[in-house]
């Protein structure tokens, strides 16, 4: 469990969020900054389109299927 802005959030015991739904921009930003993370406007870009492939009804990918993912958006 992880108390935060009011609101407990459930997560695994390697402190992923457990209820998809939960997550928002403050959420990432304050996840980030407690592991001394400043998140840049390429953070974000990664972000959201890791967002929208899980949104679309997929499971989060493996690296191999996150590279092939980011690569026509980002590039080599």
């Amino acid at each position: 469990m992880l108390a935060l802005f009011g609101r407990t959030l459930e997560t695994t015991s390697e402190g992923f969020l457990v209820h998809a739904e939960q997550w928002d921009r403050s959420v990432a930003e304050a996840l980030a900054e407690a592991h001394g993370l400043d998140l840049t406007p390429a953070h974000w870009q990664v972000l959201e389109l890791l967002r929208s492939y899980c949104e679309a009804g997929n499971e989060p990918p493996s690296m191999r299927q996150l590279v092939g993912l980011l690569k026509p958006h980002l590039g080599e």
